[in-house]
């Protein structure tokens, strides 16, 4: 699929530099944005969870489509010509592919990871090391998909005369294939791995009810608290199948009809064209500067750590100051003392019940009838305490879950 253009540019100058805007504007916000989380998540304290790993990826795999993605695509389409070389050819298209490939890749891992969280809260979460296997799996699999450029991306000449840095397969059924490989493992497979992760994880905890006796206030605070959750999963999954949906469809259109490019003969059929196709890229490089702004901006811990930082930067210290730590774990220790004691009052209650109940029934009772009772309380009171335990682990994937997503 060629990109490039007649000597004649179709678009006015005007329309140009509105192009050029918003791709530097995309360009910069992507660059920034991520930059950004990767520093609040290394260096900052609150916003620190064990998906720190998983979110540092996606930003770096999202900066590389700022960098090479959206700057050198886009000079070919406005010039019509590809001015950096043979080498650079080559290398960026294997760039483009790689990084376009982790960060869908990453996302999808992200949401498998918080519907594990969700299905089994007791289960241990996935260590430093176990995070860094799966992302070496990602890794792995983007290397192998963006190998097939080092055979194919190739610079050619156009009917202007000019260099196309472009896929040269030796047949268009190859062209074609591959073309549909990368929309069912690149897009389809992901998307729908995300739809289903995240419809489970909303069901689950909108399902939820908190065991024991109902209170007005908490159970308001949950469910506008799933109701955040939930959003932001909807949110991820719609982002991501818009962004990429358009492009994808635009190359299996034209690599499945490549004779609709013969149709494009007039300055009219030109503009709307390449108006299609930048349209379409450019949905494609915006989920660069969306995920920084869903996984990050969005996190009231990460906006803390971010003005944190910000007050740091002018008085010449560091993110991870001793006072901000003893504050961060201070704040830790009475959120779990918090629960522990909530813990504890469930099951104090339920025992002054349950002793309540015993004597008033041991008067008519004998002593291996009462002896029976207290086996039933002690079961009861372990139930309770499960109840509550449940109830402490489910609010804390509330709050991670909204965290993190």
């Amino acid at each position: 699929m060629s990109l490039s253009l007649e000597d004649k540019h179709p678009f006015d100058r005007g329309v140009q530099a509105i192009i050029a805007t918003v791709y530097s504007m995309t360009a910069l916000f992507a660059i920034v944005g991520n930059l950004t989380v990767i520093i609040i998540l290394i260096f900052g304290n609150r916003s620190r969870s064990d998906l720190t790993t998983f979110l540092v990826n996606l930003a770096v795999s999202d900066l590389g489509m700022a960098l090479f993605c959206i700057p050198f695509t886009f000079t070919q389409a406005m010039l019509g010509d590809w001015v950096f070389g043979e080498f650079m050819c080559t290398f960026v298209l294997f760039t483009q592919v790689l990084m376009v490939s982790v960060s869908i890749f990453t996302n999808m891992t992200i949401g498998i990871d918080r519907y594990l969280a969700v299905k089994y809260p007791l289960r241990r979460r996935l260590s430093k090391r176990k995070a860094g296997v799966v992302l070496s799996i990602v890794w792995v699999v983007s290397f192998a998909l963006a190998s097939v450029q080092f055979a194919v991306a190739r610079l050619s000449e156009n009917f202007t005369e000019h260099k196309d840095c472009n896929e040269i397969w030796p047949d268009s059924s190859y062209r074609l294939g591959y073309t549909v490989f990368m929309f069912l493992s690149a897009y389809f497979l992901p998307l729908g791995a995300l739809s289903v992760s995240y419809y489970c994880i909303g069901k689950s905890l909108w399902e939820y009810t908190t065991p024991g006796n109902p209170d007005e206030v908490r159970d308001q605070l949950q469910l506008e608290s799933k109701r955040r959750v939930i959003k932001m999963l909807v949110a991820v999954v719609v982002v991501f199948a818009l962004c990429w949906l358009p492009l994808h469809l635009w190359a299996l259109i034209l690599d499945a009809k490549p004779d609709l490019l013969l149709l494009v003969k007039t300055e009219t059929h030109e503009r709307v064209y390449y108006g299609v196709f930048f349209t379409c890229h450019w949905l494609a490089m915006s989920n660069s500067f969306s995920n920084p702004i869903i996984y990050g901006f969005l996190n009231e811990n990460f906006r803390a750590d971010l003005k944190l930082l910000c007050r740091r930067c002018k008085r010449g210290g560091s993110l991870r100051s001793q006072s901000s730590y003893r504050r961060d774990r201070g704040t830790r220790y009475h959120t779990t003392s918090m629960r522990s004691s909530t813990i504890s009052r469930g099951s104090s209650v339920q025992r002054d019940r349950n002793n309540s109940w015993r004597q008033e029934h041991s008067r008519h009772l004998g002593g291996g009838q009462e002896i029976e009772l207290r086996g039933d309380e002690r079961k009861s009171n372990m139930m309770v305490q499960t109840g509550y335990l449940l109830h402490s682990q489910t609010d804390e994937i509330l709050q991670v879950n909204e965290e993190a997503l």
